[in-house]
């Protein structure tokens, strides 16, 4: 395995999550807008992936998953839509928490290695995440796929967080909670990858390995690539 000396982070469920979930929101959403409730959080969950290439931002990638969610059980879109808004509306960005073992994780690792971002969402939504958990001067860089380059799994962000950083893909490791966007998205790109593997996390594609599997982001003050 090559020497690692640069790694990179997802955010979202992997350095911070959000207090309220998606669980909590929806049927506030549902009731801001005035519309039965026609899909879960889980139906959501499902459908990120699908929805979140070409959606431009958070909002827009809401707006036409619930739309076609909507169709798809009879509804009308603008239902969706309307809900969409509401969803967006009852969220707040800036009620964030640092995930388990996060913060020991970037304190130990920061002095010794070249350490960035690559995130899903627009800087609008992800620097209050970053700045409401008082991580953003960890790094020397952040890309916002999506927002400045296409998103994550595609290989465009870790390209640029590489050439931002001025080093090799195979000296860099990228650590992420989802199997498609994280692993799958660095193993393509030529990086290594460190999964976060969550209770719900699955693995999509059996030809694909990540190089590390953690059940917390704490684990990398170990630094198992020196083993």
């Amino acid at each position: 395995m090559t020497q690692v000396d640069t790694i990179l982070f997802d955010i979202d469920g992997t350095l911070c999550e959000y207090r309220r979930t998606a669980r909590d929101i929806l049927p506030l959403a549902f009731e801001a807008a005035g519309v039965e409730p026609f899909f879960d959080a889980e139906m959501y969950y499902e459908r990120y992936e699908e929805f979140i290439d070409g959606s431009g931002d958070l909002h827009g990638f809401r707006r036409r998953c619930f739309a076609t969610l909507a169709e798809e059980c009879g509804k009308d879109p603008e239902d969706g839509r309307a809900v969409a808004r509401a969803y967006a509306n009852e969220r707040d960005h800036t009620d964030v928490v640092a995930c388990s073992g996060a913060r020991r994780a970037l304190s130990c690792l920061h002095e010794e290695y070249r350490m960035g971002v690559v995130t899903n969402g627009g800087p609008g939504v992800q620097e209050i995440k970053l700045s409401e958990t008082d991580f953003d001067d960890y790094f020397d860089t952040i890309v916002y796929a999506g927002s400045e380059t296409a998103p994550k799994p595609d290989s465009e962000p870790f390209k640029q967080a590489i050439a931002d950083l001025d080093t090799s893909p195979s000296h860099v490791l990228h650590v992420g909670d989802s199997f498609e966007l994280d692993v799958a998205g660095a193993k393509r790109s030529g990086l290594q990858a460190a999964w976060i593997a969550c209770e719900d996390g699955t693995q999509t594609d059996v030809d694909i390995q990540p190089d590390f599997i953690f059940e917390s982001i704490e684990s990398l003050c170990n630094e198992p690539w020196r083993k």
